[in-house]
């Protein structure tokens, strides 16, 4: 039996393979799972280059299917991959932001692809790498070899081991994504909870922090329990039932607006902005505090029907507490290698500071004042 097949069946069985308290191994099964055999194309619609398997970008219904809580089970882990402590820009005052693995959108500008699949993943910094083969032997998989004296990383054949990272002497090898537990994360969490001080807190990001419903919940129910202030940063892009379940335990809702109409969110996004906009108007209902994140994107969105959306939005929903212009900042796209992917083939150029202001005074001149520059 091959390795890969060894560890979806171990995790059809419940069976996991400890690295450390934090580690997990064989959790490529789990998307296997979660996703249904979604898809291994790049989600952009081409085929990741190495043969990655990642999960294709998903639409309407996605966010219905199971993702790490699924295979988890209800009260275990969730997948995370990377904690911040000492954060000021997701949200008021000092914060540590938790985030979690795994998102069905695929926005072209996204900077974070390490945060699209709900499984561990392998990075590989070539750019790190001195070529000397060590790492070669070590892996289980039979996904490295040098081939004219050149590393190269099979990624559809990676399950994640993490043995070539212990052996590598340069760092070049990284895993991305571990399981963590409710308890864990809290008492990182609470290592700072002196320094937040009124209006500081825990934030929980992503990838989409919605896309693993039940462990998020339990997460930020804990740290209410605990005294801390909470927010989260969603693309809005859940079930009703999943916002419905956050919202007793959410003190700000950190909601991101991306693209104006369907058919051009869906060109940008891969999944349609209905849910988004119906969620929106759900938890405004429910007297939810709201902050409106809206990225702004040349040749995208810069345009006065968006804009004019925007103040739109903030104007209708009076629990909007006021709305952040994000502009475009060209980062990561070397991430898209790292983990065999290929990039989005375009090129928005970051935005200066100038621009992100005249986009702030546009919203301003079609009707809504409360907005500034993030």
């Amino acid at each position: 039996m091959k390795r890969r097949d060894f560890l979806r069946s171990a995790a059809l069985l419940g069976g996991v393979c400890l690295v450390d308290p934090h580690r997990v191994l064989g959790q490529v099964a789990s998307e296997a799972i979660g996703a249904g055999s979604a898809g291994i194309d790049g989600g952009d619609g081409s085929a990741a280059s190495g043969g990655s398997g990642v999960a294709a970008g998903q639409t309407d219904g996605a966010f219905a299917r199971g993702g790490p809580d699924a295979a988890a089970g209800a009260g275990g882990p969730g997948m995370v991959f990377d904690i911040q402590r000492f954060a000021v820009h997701d949200g008021p005052g000092i914060r540590t932001v938790v985030f979690l693995k795994g998102c069905p959108l695929r926005c072209a500008w996204c900077f974070n692809p390490e945060s699209f699949a709900r499984r561990e993943q392998l990075m590989f910094l070539a750019d790190k790498c001195v070529n000397c083969g060590v790492c070669v032997p070590a892996c289980s998989d039979n996904a490295l070899k040098l081939d004219g004296g050149k590393l190269n990383v099979d990624f559809g054949t990676c399950t994640a081991c993490g043995k070539c990272v212990e052996v590598c002497p340069k760092q070049a090898m990284k895993k991305v994504g571990y399981l963590a537990t409710v308890d864990e994360i809290v008492e990182t969490v609470g290592r700072d909870k002196r320094y937040y001080g009124s209006t500081g807190g825990a934030t929980l990001s992503g990838g989409e922090a919605m896309f693993q419903p039940e462990f998020t919940t339990r997460l930020l129910k804990a740290l209410k329990a605990e005294g801390i202030h909470t927010c989260i940063e969603t693309s809005g892009y859940a079930s009703r039932e999943a916002y419905e379940a956050v919202l007793p335990f959410v003190d700000i809702f950190l909601w991101d607006y991306k693209v104006t109409g369907e058919q051009e969110h869906l060109k940008w996004t891969k999944v349609s902005n209905r849910p988004i906009l119906d969620n929106l108007d759900f938890i405004s209902g429910r007297g939810a505090k709201v902050v409106l994140r809206c990225p702004v994107i040349p040749g995208v969105n810069d345009n006065d029907t968006h804009f004019a959306a925007i103040a739109g939005l903030g104007n209708k929903y009076k629990n909007i507490d006021h709305i952040e212009i994000e502009p475009y900042v060209s980062y990561g796209s070397d991430k898209y290698a790292e983990i065999g992917r290929k990039a989005y083939p375009f090129d928005f150029g970051s935005v200066s500071h100038e621009q992100g202001q005249k986009w702030v005074e546009r919203v301003r001149s079609l009707g809504y004042d409360n907005v500034k520059l993030s």
